[in-house]
């Protein structure tokens, strides 16, 4: 599953709009549609976006499934703008 298709699953089942999101995130509704349709998101974007909606990024080993590690920049992410 790619980055931009998490997010739109997470906006659907948690009743997330586009201007909802942005006011969230500091940017425009129109910014958060290119994330969630164009696909071009970077890394620290989707980190602040899983943070303002409750969510955090894993890390999983495909051949150990016990190794697993959570990216936790969200006190980063809430001081920066996207």
């Amino acid at each position: 599953m790619t980055a931009a298709k998490a997010i739109r699953e997470i906006m659907t089942s948690d009743g997330y709009s586009n201007a909802r999101l942005g006011e969230m995130i500091g940017v425009t509704p129109a910014a958060v549609s290119n994330y969630v349709h164009q696909g071009r998101i970077t890394v620290e974007t989707l980190l602040t976006v899983l943070d303002a909606m409750g969510y955090d990024l894993v890390i999983q080993s495909r051949a150990d499934w016990k190794k697993v590690i959570v990216i936790d920049e969200a006190s980063e992410s809430r001081k920066r703008k996207v």
